[in-house]
């Protein structure tokens, strides 16, 4: 019974790496693009966010250093 365990133990080991190979290969951003483009409201919330009072708003609540403001460039 220790060797049914064990190989049951090892079959679980090597499908969680594999698994893992696979989600690492995937290149996420465009998959996410892709699978999911964008709707005319997330057209409108983007052009809402480069309004300059939304901007020092945001600045308000996030830190310089925080990934949100870090990531604010990328999408203007």
């Amino acid at each position: 019974m220790d060797t049914n365990f064990k190989s049951i133990q090892q079959l679980g080991e090597n499908s969680v790496a594999h698994l893992n190979e696979k989600i690492k290969s995937i290149d996420w951003n465009s998959k996410w693009q892709k699978d999911y483009p964008k709707t005319d409201r997330a057209k409108q919330e983007i052009e809402t966010l480069k309004k300059p009072e939304v901007k020092e708003a945001l600045k308000e609540v996030f830190s310089e250093q925080s990934l949100v403001m870090s990531r604010l460039g990328e999408v203007f």
